[in-house]
């Protein structure tokens, strides 16, 4: 599933983190089909999942309006059933955590009441021979897991694309139950 979910965050849509230099202002945004309310980048636009990754558990997509060297930033949104005898880390890692681990850092957040898990990594993937910073937010609420993945061109500073989907997602919150 893990190797999935990151297939997914590089495929759906990927700015240049010169782009991000400074932390835009975010506005808010809500996904009524899962019950969920953030804010997101200002300026960014939605964009609903193609066949094939909606098949892959993405609901939405979140991008700049335009791309700069062929790379566009973007948030993807998966919600995924979880059987309740798997762990937030299971589902997150799945059966190559070692490889995540080493090549990046999860660690514990809370927001809203909630807690989950934040994985980071810029050394997972690349695009044109640069590397790719992904900044994943992930939580369980009933049966379902959410995977809230923030991605970005990296380049050797990372704290503005990191501030900035660290801000976003600290705005993540349920405005109702979803239906399992």
């Amino acid at each position: 599933m893990r190797q999935a979910l990151l297939g997914i965050a590089f495929l759906a849509v990927l700015v240049p983190a010169s782009a991000l230099a400074s932390v835009p202002a975010l506005t808010q945004a809500k996904i009524p089909t899962i019950g969920v309310a953030l804010q997101v980048p200002a300026g960014w636009v939605e964009s609903a999942p193609t066949a094939k990754l909606a098949s892959q558990h993405v609901v939405e997509v979140y991008h700049p309006k335009t791309a700069t060297s062929g790379y566009l930033a973007n948030l993807t949104v998966i919600v995924a059933a979880v059987s309740p005898r798997i762990t937030l880390r299971e589902w997150l890692l799945g059966s190559q955590s070692a490889k995540f681990l080493l090549l990046g850092t999860l660690s514990r957040f809370r927001f809203k009441g909630a807690s989950g898990l934040s994985y980071t990594s810029s050394k997972l993937e690349s695009f044109r021979g640069s590397p790719v910073l992904i900044d994943e937010y992930g939580f369980l609420h009933g049966t379902r897991g959410y995977l809230f993945t923030y991605t970005s061109l990296g380049t050797a500073k990372l704290a503005a694309p990191e501030a900035l989907f660290g801000a976003s997602a600290a705005t993540i919150h349920f405005v109702v139950t979803p239906v399992a």
